[in-house]
């Protein structure tokens, strides 16, 4: 683990593919369904639906990062955050300042509810 990196242990060797993977809650805010938050991904982000409720996504500036929503409920649902050890951005970042910025892009209001990974191998 290098000095920038706050968070899980994970232990980072040049074969290990995974930096961070981080779960969140969400729930819809401005965008009211899954077809407004496609909407507003456009153009700033890579993304596939995989059917009415899932969709990943990852930055056409950034793709070390890759974004996984599910919609659970009528509310919202979980929204699974990857960085890959080739990303660039530290726990503390990622956690703070990028959800923010991508739930603000998306419409939805973003809340930590588990960090990963609780073990590794």
């Amino acid at each position: 683990m290098d000095d920038k990196q706050k968070g899980p242990s994970i232990p980072l060797t040049e074969d290990w593919p995974l930096k961070y993977a981080m779960l969140f809650s969400w729930k819809f805010n401005k965008s009211k369904t899954i077809d407004n938050i496609l909407e507003r991904l456009k153009g700033y982000h890579f993304y596939i639906k995989i059917n009415e409720n899932l969709i990943v996504t990852a930055s056409r500036q950034n793709s070390q990062v890759i974004f996984v929503l599910r919609r659970e409920n009528e509310e919202g649902g979980s929204l699974l955050l990857i960085q890959t050890n080739k990303g660039r951005y530290s726990f503390n970042k990622i956690k703070d300042v990028g959800m923010n910025m991508y739930a603000n892009k998306l419409g939805i209001k973003v809340e930590p509810s588990k960090l990963i990974p609780d073990e590794t191998g």
